[in-house]
């Protein structure tokens, strides 16, 4: 999308968490960075006393690079990796993975899968744990309430990350999502899309148009409080500064676990943030050299 945003000048407000290592003068990302999602749930599965960790991930972008962060997070923080592997867009997780998990041992799962892998990879390690299996500890960076009711009750015990959950949302939020949402609930998705729509039209007014670029510098110097509270954005790096939270999900609802003082700055490129909880570490930076 990027380069007809480029050709068109137009200016994507883009609300779905993502994988980080981004940056363009036409996007503006209100989700999540790895800094608000990856660090916090690998800090949690190092505290928590896991320590074999099996990856999962569908096969794009977003598998790929969340699961190459979360590699880089849990090995530093002692963490084995035993196993990875990556299943095609909307393909149902092959046994294979369930077998490959049980062999190794594994006692944490880091799911990035999306779409009907998701909802089949985690019905599929619930009936691996009702006929008998060592149960693991499945972590998310992207599951929402927008999937909860399809999954059921293999979503039991899952633990997610992301910026914002049902449980954050005032009684206006609901109030809209029952009349707007596909299921009538609160998700961060529908959360950012709809503070994004607030900040939009707030910086209209101020700006006077509906021109990109100086909706976008009236947005930028007159932050909004929106219905997820105030999400500045930072001028530069063009990311929402987000309060990261953690959250297991129980009987059909997330339960907030974990949650940062404040918002935290957005680090896309994972230079020096950390995500804002007790006790957590930034991923150690690699360090160039020269090859002759």
């Amino acid at each position: 999308m990027i380069p007809l945003l480029e050709r068109y000048g137009g200016l994507l407000w883009y609300p779905c968490p993502y994988e980080g290592f981004e940056s363009n003068d036409h996007v503006v990302y209100l989700g999540a960075s790895p800094n608000h999602h990856v660090i916090p749930a690998m800090d949690w599965i190092a505290a928590q006393g896991f320590r074999r960790a099996f990856l999962v991930g569908s096969n794009y972008v977003w598998g790929w690079e969340t699961l190459r962060l979360a590699r880089e997070c849990l090995t530093a923080r002692g963490v084995e990796v035993v196993g990875e592997r990556h299943v095609p867009l909307g393909m149902i997780s092959p046994s294979r993975i369930f077998e490959e998990i049980g062999d190794q041992n594994a006692d944490c799962v880091i799911d990035s899968l999306i779409g009907p892998s998701n909802t089949s990879f985690l019905q599929g390690l619930a009936a691996r744990n009702m006929a008998g299996a060592q149960p693991v500890q499945v972590v998310s960076f992207n599951q929402t309430e927008a999937d909860l009711d399809e999954i059921g009750p293999a979503a039991n015990g899952l633990l997610s990350a992301g910026s914002f959950f049902e449980p954050n949302a005032s009684d206006m939020l609901r109030d809209v999502a029952r009349r707007h949402a596909p299921n009538q609930r609160v998700s961060s998705f529908f959360a950012t899309s709809f503070a994004a729509v607030e900040i939009i039209s707030a910086a209209v007014r101020r700006a006077g148009t509906d021109d990109p670029s100086t909706v976008f510098r009236a947005a930028v110097e007159t932050p909004v409080v929106t219905a997820m509270g105030a999400m500045p954005i930072d001028p530069v790096l063009r990311h929402t500064m987000l309060t990261p939270r953690l959250s297991i999900a129980r009987n059909g609802s997330f339960e907030v676990v974990q949650c940062a003082e404040a918002p935290i700055a957005p680090d896309p490129y994972m230079t020096s943030q950390t995500a804002g909880f007790p006790g957590s570490n930034p991923v150690p930076r690699r360090e160039l050299r020269v090859v002759k």
